[in-house]
């Protein structure tokens, strides 16, 4: 797999890993990978979608490239919110198949990663995670800030931990006067349950995703 290395300041390294090679690509290849390696497979096999079950392995794979730990064990809190067993570390996970982003911070940070690929599908469903001052600053047609701005609002929802929020309703972003440019690294400033959040987002031009990293801004 390629992995591809993210160092933005003030955020812990995040790496973004492609199923490039064709081999990749082949679930039961994937499954006799971790399997060989001794990387924990649990909760994988049992997913009905095969889509899901790559995705899984490939975040098991990069996982373990990140804690150098062939073991280190993913569960959910009940709201869906991924945390390593045993451990006080902050993680967040996103998939966008042939893509899987991982972003690990030490502490009790409430931190988010998102990664999407479908820049035409995020335009079209646009009215669902922009309010209407975002919706009419975005040019009609500009589907790359669209999808920057998706996986900006599914990233701050994740660092929220809140559940229900609306990302239209409940997830507000400052994009006035400082619309996204393809790139480069963005900053904004969200804002979610009485909260405000360190975003940083890019749309990468040559592999055709929109990535975003999250913290929440502590008050001092």
């Amino acid at each position: 797999m390629k992995i591809e290395a993210y160092d933005i300041e003030g955020f812990e390294t995040f790496l973004v890993a492609e199923a490039e090679a064709q081999e990749l690509t082949d679930v039961e290849y994937l499954h006799q990978y971790c399997v060989c390696h001794g990387i924990d497979t649990d909760d994988i096999t049992s997913a009905r979608s095969e889509k899901v079950r790559k995705e899984r392995y490939l975040t098991r794979m990069l996982l373990t490239e990140m804690v150098g730990c062939k073991q280190a064990r993913l569960t959910h809190e009940p709201s869906g919110k991924p945390m390593l067993d045993g451990s006080d570390l902050s993680i967040s996970i996103s998939h966008s198949w042939p893509f899987v982003a991982i972003i690990i911070s030490p502490g009790n940070d409430n931190i988010g990663i998102d990664i999407e690929t479908q820049a035409e599908r995020a335009h079209r469903v646009r009215s669902r995670f922009l309010n209407q001052s975002e919706n009419a600053i975005i040019a009609e047609g500009d589907s790359a800030t669209c999808l920057m701005a998706w996986t900006a609002k599914e990233a701050i929802y994740k660092a929220a931990g809140v559940e229900l929020l609306s990302l239209a309703d409940d997830i507000a972003l400052n994009i006035a006067g400082n619309v996204a440019k393809p790139g480069i690294w963005n900053k904004y400033i969200g804002k979610a349950d009485g909260r405000q959040f360190d975003v940083r987002t890019m749309l990468h031009i040559s592999r055709r995703y929109a990535i975003t990293a999250t913290k929440e801004i502590k008050q001092q």
